[in-house]
């Protein structure tokens, strides 16, 4: 969550979100992160791709590896680009 004035309200609703957003993450931190992110190699060999948490590299969720799931990802992303 990054602290912006996104959705800003007035009234008692106003105070209790600004009161939460003080805990969010400030938007120039958020950038340099994206920043760092992007400034790394971008492209994963051949059939790879990375899955990156706050910018750690982590294990793909075991239903990544389920080949109905891989597949239907698959599919839908050849039809939405086909489609483009």
């Amino acid at each position: 969550m990054v602290r912006t004035d996104l959705g800003a309200r007035t009234g008692p609703m106003g105070w209790l979100l600004s009161l939460v957003k003080r805990g969010w993450e400030a938007p120039e931190v958020c950038a340099a992160r994206l920043a760092r992110i992007l400034a790394r190699e971008r492209w994963s060999p051949a059939g790879e791709a990375r899955w990156l948490v706050e910018e750690q590299e982590q294990p793909w969720p075991a239903v990544a590896q389920d080949e109905a799931t891989r597949r239907a990802v698959r599919d839908t992303t050849a039809h939405l680009l086909s489609s483009a």
